[in-house]
Formats: C-alpha cells, structure tokens, sequence
C-alpha cells in the first residue's frame, strides 16, 4: 500500500467519529481529487451525496483542492434546509502533493438562534430607548409647568397681599364713615327741626358705612378662599417639581442601563457573528 493510499485509508477509518467529537450538528466528507470517498451525515444537516459521486465544482472542497489551502464558507439554509459553515483541507501526501480533502460542515442553527436573540434585544433596547426619550420630553415639560405653577403662585400671593392692604385702607375709611354718620346724627338731634335735612344725610351716611361693612365681610372671605387655593396652587406646585424631579432620576437612571443593554446587546451580535470567523487565518 502507497503513503498515499494509507493516508486516505487512514482518514476513511477516523472519518465516521468526527461528528462524535461536536457539540453542534455536523457532517464528514472525504475525497480524494476527484470523487466522493467516504460521506456522513448529521442529524439535520443532510446532503444529497453519495460514496463515487464525482465533485461538484460549487462544493467547499473543490475550492480546497485548486488552491491547496483551507477554505472555510458559510451557507444559509437554501442549500439543504439548514445553515451552516463547511470547513474544508487538503491532504497532502508525503511529496507535498495533494491527494484529497476533507470537509467537515457544522450547522450553524444555534448561532442563529443566539443572533436572534442578540437582535430581538436589540430591538427591545431602541424601542424601550425612544420610549424613555419620549418619557424624558415629558419630564422636562412637567418641570417647566411646576416652575410656572410656582411662578403663577408667587405672584398670585403677591397680589392678595396686595389686596390686603388696600382692604385694611378701605376698612379704615369705613369706620371713618361710620363715625361721620354717628357724628351726623347726634348733631341732627341737637339741633332739633332745623336739622331734618342733615338727618336724611346722617341715615344715608350710616347706611353707606353699613354697605360697606358687609362688603368687607365677603371681600374678606373671598380673599381668604383665594389665598386657600394659592397655598393649594403653591403645594401642587411643590408636588410636581418633587415628582418631576424624582421621574427625571429614573428616567436619567434607565437611559443609562438601556445604553448598556444596547452596548451588550451589540457585543452579542458580534460574539455571534465571530462563532464563524476561521480563527487560522487570522
């Protein structure tokens, strides 16, 4: 037996047991420069060869075979219904002269599978992303209309204090009415007959002082329902700028772990993408 032949046999009797050796579906083939030799296939990854087929030019072999060099390919599914990755080398005799090849394919379903998950996570991180953005926008609005419901409430709280004052001067002109009337009446009175007239303007004044006494009165309580409301104005205010705030902390919080998801994500991707890289020709 040549060097040649026994180094093809030798082959042919491992050949059998490589598929034993993986973790992924995988199958075996070896030929030699121009026929199929020995063929085994996987579980799933199954292809229409048989033992004395001669080489088909698109195979991964023939490739390993002209150029005499490993040739590594990657597939889809359209070639036999699974994707995968075949791995082909020459073999060399002793002279350095090529006698055959052999190819191992893997199916590549899990990589697959990985990227899709790496994908999908992806996807979920742009979406929940544009989500925190939009939820961010909103913040930053519930912000401003906190710092405008404060501004809205200084300055309403300025008015009524405003206002109080000015009451405080019309309470005063009031009593100032009331004495004239008082004033009025008693002088009215001492003058007897002759004062009639000055009675009719005495009665009047005091009905004035009386009108304004009541006006007061429910000027007051109105003011004290507004100054109510401002202090309620003013506690939402407080409320929705402490919220806000707190909602821009998370949202600033999971911005930033959807960035790293997004960065983990893309590591996936590209961890995937590597299972398939041929690490020999680095």
């Amino acid at each position: 037996m040549s060097s040649e032949a026994g180094l093809l046999e030798s082959i042919l009797m491992v050949a059998p047991y490589l598929n034993k050796f993986t973790l992924e579906d995988t199958g075996v083939l070896v030929t030699d420069t121009e026929k199929v030799l020995s063929y085994h296939p996987g579980q799933e990854l199954i292809f229409d060869i048989k033992v004395g087929d001669r080489i088909d030019p698109n195979w991964v072999v023939q490739r390993a075979l002209e150029e005499e060099r490993r040739i590594v390919q990657e597939k889809d599914s359209s070639v036999c219904g699974v994707p995968y990755i075949g791995i082909s080398n020459p073999i060399f005799n002793d002279s350095g002269q090529v006698v055959g090849g052999i190819t191992i394919s893997q199916s590549t379903g899990r990589k697959e599978k990985l990227l899709g998950v790496a994908k999908g996570l992806l996807e979920a991180t742009e979406v929940v992303n544009k989500q925190v953005e939009e939820i961010s926008i909103e913040a930053e609005e519930m912000v401003k209309t906190g710092e405008e419901l404060n501004k809205i409430s200084g300055k309403t709280e300025k008015r009524v204090e405003d206002t109080d004052e000015i009451i405080d001067i019309i309470k005063n002109i009031s009593r100032q009415i009331k004495m004239i009337g008082m004033n009025a009446s008693i002088e009215a009175a001492r003058v007897g007959d002759a004062g009639k007239g000055f009675t009719v303007v005495a009665e009047e004044v005091q009905k004035l002082a009386g009108k304004s006494s009541s006006s007061m009165s429910e000027i007051e309580e109105i003011l004290t329902k507004v100054s109510e409301i401002t202090e309620q104005l003013d506690q939402v205010a407080k409320k929705i700028d402490e919220v806000s705030n707190k909602q821009n902390n998370v949202v600033t919080t999971i911005h930033s772990e959807v960035q790293n998801l997004n960065a983990l994500g893309n590591n996936v991707v590209q961890m995937a993408e590597s299972l398939s890289d041929d690490i020999y020709q680095k």
